[in-house]
C-alpha cells in the first residue's frame, strides 16, 4: 500500500524527468498500448512509448491496470527502500518532493521540451558538454542544482545514463 501511495506522488519515470521512452516487448502489447491511444514509435529493432507518457496525469496512471507490461514491473530504488523500511515514507516523499523542484528548475534554465529526451539525460550531457571552468562560472547555481539533480536521481531511485552519446538512461525496458 505504502508503495502505491509512493508511486501516486511521485510519476518521474512516467513524465520524462528520468526516461524517455518505455520499451514495448511483444505484438501483443503494442496492439494493446494503440487501443489506449497510446502513441507508439516503431524503430528498427524496437517499439517504444515515448514520455512523457499521455496517460499520466499529474502523477497518476489513467490506465494502471492496463500499463505496459515495462511500467508495471519497474521499481525505482526509493521504492524498494521504501518497502524494505531502509527509509521513511515522509522522508521519501521529500526526496521526490525536492527532486521535482530541482528538474522543474533544470527544465527552464535549460529551456527543454522533455519529448525525446529525459530531463536526467539533458542534464547529464549538459553537465559534460560544459566542462570548462568558464562554463561553470558562468552556471554556477545551474550545475549545483543538476548536481544535486543526478545525485539524488542514482543514489536514491537507481537512475544510470548509458552517457551522453547514446542519450539512453537505463530503466523500465
Amino acid at each position: 500500500m505504502a508503495g502505491e501511495s509512493l508511486c501516486a506522488e511521485c510519476g518521474l519515470c512516467c513524465n520524462g524527468t528520468f526516461f524517455a521512452q518505455v520499451t514495448l516487448r511483444s505484438e501483443e502489447e503494442i496492439a494493446r498500448v494503440e487501443r489506449r491511444g497510446l502513441p507508439v514509435l516503431r524503430k528498427t529493432s524496437s517499439c517504444v512509448l515515448p514520455l512523457p507518457c499521455p496517460q499520466h496525469t499529474g502523477t497518476a496512471c489513467s490506465i494502471y491496470e492496463d500499463r505496459p507490461e515495462a511500467c508495471a514491473e519497474f521499481r525505482c530504488w526509493l521504492l524498494r527502500d521504501v518497502g524494505s523500511t531502509l527509509i521513511g515514507f515522509d522522508d521519501a516523499l521529500a526526496t521526490i518532493a525536492r527532486l521535482k523542484v530541482l528538474a522543474t528548475t533544470i527544465q527552464a534554465a535549460l529551456g527543454l521540451d522533455v519529448r525525446g529526451q529525459a530531463l536526467f539525460d539533458a542534464a547529464a550531457a549538459f553537465f559534460d558538454e560544459n566542462d570548462t571552468l568558464e562554463a561553470r562560472r558562468e552556471h554556477a547555481a545551474l550545475f549545483l542544482d543538476m548536481a544535486e539533480f543526478l545525485q539524488i536521481a542514482r543514489r536514491r531511485f537507481g537512475i544510470e545514463t548509458d552517457g551522453p552519446s547514446t542519450g539512453k538512461t537505463t530503466g523500465p525496458t
